[in-house]
């Protein structure tokens, strides 16, 4: 009877044990589930809450674009950092400033980097560990031809590697994209910033170095984009009217002109290679007459000469009018008013003594440029110097880059979103965001 009655204990104690780990394991995976499942909640609420941020400069853009008054850039970044303060993100893209190069936290403006895909080959040489083959064959990658440039590369040489592929013949779409052309090195593109993210931090260099970046750190990232976009709305909201097919009453109501003048406009407008340049480097009766000409608008048939264009007039035909779909993105120019001191030196177009009468112009104004005609009143700037520069400069910027940091205040956690936004439409185009 005894041992029966061991037997059973036994049993009954290894019942108890098996019961107590089972219970206890069961415990331990609902823990863990429950941990996981904060954690979950928790990214999702910082993820949302980092959404939320750019929920709020996407209004911040909008907002500035519907009201019909012109806001310039500068005044613009400054809404952006009051937007920031004190909300459940926070935008923490750190920027180069003009002053002396160093990162400080803020929302980046992509204008204030030179588009590659405006560069000429002389504009690319001036930039570190270029060579004449590497210029020629980002030339070559960007253009639309499959004609080869003197030491550049087309389909041929990239149909040889071993993994082939083939160049994009169009403009750059990403930065990252020129590490695929011919002899260009991850590093010259990226410099220290191996994330491109605009600045280095403290996982792409020691501290000693982090105290002396500049732009030169930074590649050709620091002082080339390719997410810069020109044209799309003009500055008070509206839609730009294309020379090329636009009435002459439309162009009077929107540039504040009279009949003769905007006949002379969309006259000029239509003709083969003509570009809103032209109406800087000549006067617009010189303009009219031409074209009229070449309409064969002689004689008794030919209109009125136009009276040239005031500074007003010339200002507001260059807001408001384009030659060509003014709804295409077209690539960014730099703009003068935030670019940093340092980018201008990368501009062949530029000799030293123009270099410094510009930033001096840019300086005194504060950064509040109103239109590139007003670089007229540089000293020693010339009609064709301005038109040739307006080709490359602009006084607005449409793209804007920062990174919006969430926070769930329960668990702490945190998500970034990557961000580029472009008020060159309405309602305002995200054309990037990636969440890391």
């Amino acid at each position: 009877m005894k041992p029966a009655r061991g037997f059973a204990l036994a049993i009954v104690l290894w019942a108890i044990a098996i019961t107590a780990i089972v219970l206890s394991a069961t415990q331990i995976s609902a823990w863990r589930q429950a941990a996981s499942g904060r954690e979950t909640l928790g990214q999702i609420r910082a993820k949302w809450a980092a959404r939320a941020g750019v929920e709020q400069m996407i209004a911040t853009l909008q907002s500035s674009t519907r009201t019909g008054t012109p806001v310039s850039t500068k005044d613009l970044l400054s809404r952006f950092a009051q937007r920031a303060e004190g909300s459940v993100f926070s935008a923490s893209y750190a920027v180069l400033t003009g002053d002396n190069g160093r990162p400080v936290p803020g929302v980046g403006d992509a204008h204030a980097k030179l588009n590659v895909n405006l560069l000429t080959q002389a504009d690319l040489l001036l930039l570190p560990n270029m060579t004449e083959e590497i210029a020629a064959g980002i030339l070559d990658w960007i253009d639309d031809n499959e004609d080869t440039r003197s030491n550049g590369a087309e389909a041929d040489v990239y149909a040889s590697l071993a993994y082939a592929y083939e160049p994009r013949n169009f403009p750059v779409q990403r930065l990252a994209e020129l590490e695929l052309v011919s002899k260009v090195d991850r590093t010259f593109v990226r410099g220290l910033d191996e994330n491109l993210d605009g600045w280095v931090d403290a996982t792409e260099a020691d501290s000693e170095t982090l105290r002396t970046i500049t732009l030169t750190d930074l590649g050709w990232s620091g002082v080339v984009t390719a997410s810069s976009v020109s044209g799309g709305l003009s500055p008070t909201g509206e839609a730009r009217i294309d020379l090329a097919t636009a009435s002459a009453g439309d162009v009077a109501s929107a540039a504040g002109v009279d009949a003769a003048q905007a006949e002379g406009i969309v006259s000029w407008g239509r003709q083969p290679n003509a570009n809103m340049a032209d109406f800087i480097r000549a006067d617009l009766s010189t303009l009219a007459t031409r074209a009229f000409t070449a309409e064969g608008r002689t004689g008794r048939n030919r209109p009125q000469i136009p009276a040239n264009l005031t500074r007003t007039q010339l200002a507001s035909l260059l807001d408001t009018c384009w030659i060509g779909d003014p709804t295409q993105p077209w690539p960014g120019k730099l703009n003068i008013n935030t670019a940093p001191r340092e980018v201008f030196e990368y501009i062949s177009a530029l000799d030293p003594t123009t270099r410094e009468a510009l930033v001096a112009f840019r300086d005194s104004s504060a950064g509040q440029i109103e239109s590139i005609a007003d670089l007229l009143d540089v000293a020693g700037m010339t009609r064709n110097r301005v038109a040739t520069l307006s080709l490359l400069f602009d006084v607005r910027s449409n793209v804007f880059e920062f990174t919006s940091v969430g926070r769930d205040e329960t668990t702490g956690l945190t998500v970034e979103l990557r961000v580029e936004l472009d008020r060159s439409t309405l309602p305002v185009t995200i054309r990037s965001m990636v969440q890391r």
